[in-house]
C-alpha cells in the first residue's frame, strides 16, 4: 500500500514542488483510498479535523464556504 502511495505522491505536482521527502512520505502514509458515487459529498472536515482530497478522474464540483469568527 505505502508504494502505491508514494507513486500517488510522485506524479502530483503539488507535492513535488511544496514539500520535502520526509513530508511527502508522511502524507503517503496517511493515504486511503476512497471511491464516491456520482452527486455524493466529499466532505474535508472530519471529528474537527482537516482533511485533503486527491481526485484521480471524473469531475467535481468545489464549494467553499469561508468561516470567520469574530471574539
Amino acid at each position: 500500500m505505502l508504494e502505491t502511495n508514494m507513486k500517488v505522491i510522485k506524479k502530483t505536482i503539488f507535492f513535488l514542488t511544496h514539500f520535502t521527502i520526509n513530508f511527502q512520505n508522511e502524507i503517503a502514509l496517511k493515504l486511503i483510498r476512497c471511491i464516491y458515487k456520482p452527486e455524493e459529498i466529499i466532505s474535508l472536515e472530519e471529528n474537527g479535523e482537516k482533511q485533503m482530497a486527491i481526485i484521480n478522474n471524473g469531475r467535481v464540483k468545489v464549494y467553499c464556504q469561508y468561516n470567520h469568527n469574530n471574539i
